[in-house]
């Protein structure tokens, strides 16, 4: 596949690569009790590693299917674990 395409195509798909890439970072900031350059550190590492891996699968058709899987896996559990902190805000009032 050109590069073009795959510019095509992440870029289709802009704001769903935002939205997991801020849950992402959103969840290990949390976990890991990180803040200041480092968050940002670890934003700029996320966004390099999943467009990579996305523009690899495109380089190897053969894998791309997992990768979609990988990428929906870890995007509901994304889902989960926010609806987790959410109902437990709700709880706590």
């Amino acid at each position: 596949m050109a590069l073009e395409s795959v510019y095509n195509v992440l870029m289709e798909n802009f704001i769903m690569w935002l939205g997991v890439i801020a849950a992402l970072v959103a969840f290990f900031k949390e976990m890991l009790g990180m803040e200041g350059n480092s968050v940002r550190l670890l934003s700029f590492v996320i966004g390099i590693v999943l467009a990579g891996v996305f523009y690899v699968s495109y380089l190897i058709p053969e894998i791309a299917p997992y990768v979609e899987g990988g990428f929906f896996i870890l995007s509901a559990g994304l889902i989960a674990s926010g609806f987790y902190d959410l109902a437990q805000n709700i709880r706590n009032g």
